[in-house]
This record gives C-alpha cells, structure tokens and sequence, in this order.
C-alpha cells in the first residue's frame, strides 16, 4: 500500500489514504485489486467488472454517531450504474 498524503490541520495530522475515491459526501470507494503507484491512473469507474470496498470516512462516522438503522438495497456482486443508490442508513 502507498503511503496515504498527509494534510496538517493546525498540529494534528489527517492521513488520507491514496488507494480510494472520495465523495462529497464522505464516502470513499476502494477498488478491491489495489491501485500501483506509477502506473496508468485507472478510469474513474475503473475495468468492466471492478469490484469495490465502500466505507464511510473518518468525519462522517463523528457526524454520525450512533447508527439506528442501515440497509442495502443490493445483494453483494450486483453490478451498479453510476450514481445509482446502494442503500440508506440513519443515525
């Protein structure tokens, strides 16, 4: 893995993994086959039949705290469009 870029707010440092995708919305999205630094960057939707890893990021877990409910609307291996809703959750 590649060290993540690192960005200094005030004296504390946030590590940001180079290896995902990041959404306005902070959610990240992992391609499962890493990316190699220094090879051709990937597409953004990345080879037909890329598999991801979907995570929330750090802030968006302290803005959610407590999560009352979470649930998928696909089975795991189903294709996704683009923009296509995954799910819901509420906290």
């Amino acid at each position: 893995m590649s060290p993540p870029l690192v960005f200094m707010m005030g004296e504390f440092a946030a590590p940001i993994p180079i290896d995902r995708r990041y959404a306005r919305n902070h959610m990240w999205a992992q391609p499962v086959e890493p990316f190699v630094a220094g090879g051709d960057p990937p597409s953004p939707a990345g080879p037909p039949g890329q598999r991801w890893r979907f995570g929330f990021a750090a802030y968006a877990v302290r803005l959610l705290q407590d999560v009352y409910f979470l649930d998928w609307n696909l089975d795991p291996d189903t294709d996704l469009e683009e923009g296509q809703e995954m799910g819901a959750i509420e906290s």
